[in-house]
């Protein structure tokens, strides 16, 4: 928190994840976040929540676009690369008694492997020490029919 206040406790944030999976192997994500600030009272220990954010991705991938509320941010998302992972940083600021959704969109940079109509692919997700995360996910993928 770049202001220093105490929100980082009671800020809300509520995690949603959308994957699919084409039919060329091709995966590619959706994670939104709704952040919330209960606080009414914008006293200097609460007030408006500021704050640089680092999201980890697997090596490879590529924002394909971000979004904080109704605004397009994804020219201001920062790109890095740090402990073998594709890192994208950005400066997010919430009000008091405000609601925002973090809409991420990324691609993963290589498809998956077919074998056998099989194949593998390994979700990590990390979260930051004391940080409450209840996160629901939304599988989409192409089946492959075969033709009698």
């Amino acid at each position: 928190n770049i202001l220093g206040n105490n929100l980082n406790k009671t800020l809300k944030r509520v995690f949603k994840l959308e994957s699919n999976i084409d039919k060329a192997g091709w995966v590619s994500h959706k994670l939104v976040t709704t952040y919330s600030n209960p606080d009414a009272s914008g006293s200097l220990l609460q007030g408006t929540y500021k704050a640089r954010i680092k999201v980890y991705l697997p090596a490879g991938t590529k924002l394909v676009k971000a979004g904080w509320g109704s605004k397009d941010i994804t020219k201001e998302v920062k790109s890095f690369s740090d402990y073998g992972r594709a890192g994208y940083s950005m400066v997010l600021e919430l009000k008091p008694r405000e609601e925002k959704e973090l809409v991420l969109e990324y691609q993963d940079g290589r498809s998956l492997s077919w074998e056998a109509e099989t194949a593998k692919y390994k979700l990590q997700v990390i979260r930051k020490k004391r940080i409450y995360m209840k996160l629901n996910q939304t599988i989409s993928f192409y089946i492959l029919q075969k033709m009698k």
